[in-house]
């Protein structure tokens, strides 16, 4: 085989060697060394970004100024807009999922449920979703079935025997196709 292959010609893996393992070792600690120093400049970048803002904010002409507080203002209502809508959507999708019955958007404060950056508040959320009373599942099936007769008395506008005796055949007919012969017929009176 040529020396391109690092395994040998058994197929086994060749044995690190110690100046091998050394390099190895010494580009990890450097790339670790590297790594911390990183987040500590991007730390430091991050607490001195307030300082920044109020130092380009500082010169900044008053017309400037003006037209940065205006995108800022508009910024802040677009967000809040836009998150009472979504705040909408995301309290719709909770309920859903847990099975809950919403009350309807009118009677309910959205902007608790948004930041003041727009951004929404998904703890808020789910505590209010769980607070509300759960929907009442119906039966899967029908829970009537071979119970029988229910409701109201049998004779509820039933004819009785004793009327039967007394009616016509042309009042018995009527009464038939009218169905106040039933209880009669299935031998309930």
């Amino acid at each position: 085989m040529s020396d391109e292959n690092p395994a040998s010609q058994d197929g086994t893996e060749p044995q690190h060697t110690p100046d091998l393992q050394a390099e190895v070792d010494k580009w990890r600690s450097l790339a670790r060394k590297h790594e911390a120093r990183a987040k500590e400049s991007f730390a430091e970048l991050e607490a001195l970004k307030p300082e920044f803002d109020a130092l380009k904010t500082a010169s900044l002409s008053d017309q400037e100024l003006a037209v940065e507080t205006a995108r800022q203002e508009g910024r802040r209502s677009a967000a809040a807009e836009f998150g009472t809508r979504v705040a909408t959507a995301e309290l719709k999708a909770a309920a859903a999922a847990a099975g809950a019955r919403l009350p309807d958007a009118d009677f309910l404060n959205l902007t608790r449920f948004v930041g003041e950056d727009g951004t929404l508040n998904s703890e808020a959320i789910s505590s209010f979703v769980d607070g509300l009373p759960k929907a009442r599942k119906k039966p899967e099936y029908r829970q009537d079935l071979g119970l029988g007769p229910q409701g109201g008395g049998a004779g509820a506008g039933q004819v009785t025997r004793d009327q039967l005796k007394r009616m016509s055949r042309q009042e018995i007919s009527k009464a038939r196709a009218e169905g106040r012969l039933d209880a009669i017929m299935r031998g309930q009176l």
